[in-house]
């Protein structure tokens, strides 16, 4: 006699799917928090990076002229942008751009905070004081960045 099995196969449950598509959504969920503040610690670092590169020109700039050199810190209001600007001193309030200005504007969920709103670099490049920059996203205020430069 052949052998036969007491078994049937049978399919999967309704609870068994359901259960299968809870505990998916729940990775996922953490999956997306996690990507989401990962883009925001990126366009961080990158505004990081341009703040220092600007500020790094504003010191090229005071050396290439052996001038000293006005960099500004509008720092606004919250809905306001924030921007880093600099400029040899009697161009500062001009509309001229090119080598003798130049600023950057922060992207519009980072703010910017700082205890001095102008900074001069004399005509070595070198700081009145040093300045302590920090960035922070408006997403999450645990994500955030600090700047010293001198």
């Amino acid at each position: 006699m052949p052998y036969q099995s007491k078994s049937k196969l049978q399919g999967i449950s309704v609870v068994e799917v359901l259960i299968a598509l809870a505990v998916l959504a729940i990775v996922l969920s953490f999956a997306s928090t996690t990507f989401s503040n990962a883009a925001l610690k990126k366009e961080l670092q990158m505004a990081a990076e341009g703040v220092d590169f600007t500020l790094r020109n504003a010191r090229s700039l005071a050396r290439e002229t052996g001038s000293s050199v006005l960099t500004h810190f509008n720092m606004g209001t919250d809905k306001s942008e924030h921007s880093i600007t600099y400029s040899l001193p009697n161009r500062l309030n001009s509309a001229n751009t090119g080598p003798e200005h130049g600023d950057f504007i922060l992207p519009a969920d980072i703010r910017m905070y700082t205890s001095q709103s102008d900074l001069r670099f004399d005509g070595r490049g070198l700081l009145d004081s040093p300045v302590e920059i920090e960035l922070v996203s408006t997403q999450d205020a645990t994500i955030k960045e600090i700047l010293f430069f001198e």
